[in-house]
């Protein structure tokens, strides 16, 4: 099993982390959307000024693995009450570089939000994924997540898709600092 360094999002991860959000949204959404919704959100919401926002944001959580000038994954928490749940940890997005699939980045970062979750008493993690990215709904499944209810999720072009929320339940006392 691989050992990854994952480590808190600082302000020098700035670049990096707008690079490998761009790719990695790219990466999920590009092959079953136009090229202008992929270009006009990654322009809107993947930005330096939006990304340094995000870090210096008091109420996410960014975990990264890799060096402030090259990230190979990240998971961004929220604390939520979204999707009529109480007490959840909210995973905004979790994305692995393609070149990581399936050498356990993603399991590693699916840790540090359950570890991050039960360190901070809440009692369940939630997530909205697109009903159409199969590879990730299979990966949460095996996380030990299952489908709560839909949701949408709007691109800002007038395009509108349709989600899974999907939970797994987390015991505040399952990891201790």
């Amino acid at each position: 099993m691989n050992s990854f360094d994952i480590r808190l999002a600082t302000v020098a991860d700035v670049g990096a982390l707008t690079s490998i959000s761009r790719e990695t949204f790219a990466e999920a959404y590009g092959d079953r959307n136009k090229r202008e919704d992929i270009d006009y959100f990654n322009n809107r919401g993947f930005n330096r000024e939006n990304i340094a926002g995000e870090i210096n944001n008091t109420e996410l959580i960014i975990y990264v693995n890799g060096s402030h000038k090259e990230l190979y994954g990240y998971v961004v928490l929220k604390a939520s009450t979204n999707y009529g749940l109480e007490n959840a940890l909210e995973i905004k997005r979790i994305y692995v570089r393609k070149i990581c699939y399936g050498n356990g980045l993603g399991n590693a970062l699916m840790q540090a939000a359950i570890r991050h979750a039960g360190r901070n008493g809440f009692s369940v993690l939630a997530l909205a994924v697109w009903k159409e990215n199969h590879r990730a709904i299979l990966f949460y499944k095996k996380q030990g997540f299952a489908v709560h209810t839909e949701t949408t999720f709007d691109w800002g072009t007038g395009k509108v898709d349709d989600d899974w929320v999907m939970v797994k339940e987390v015991q505040s006392t399952q990891y201790k600092a």
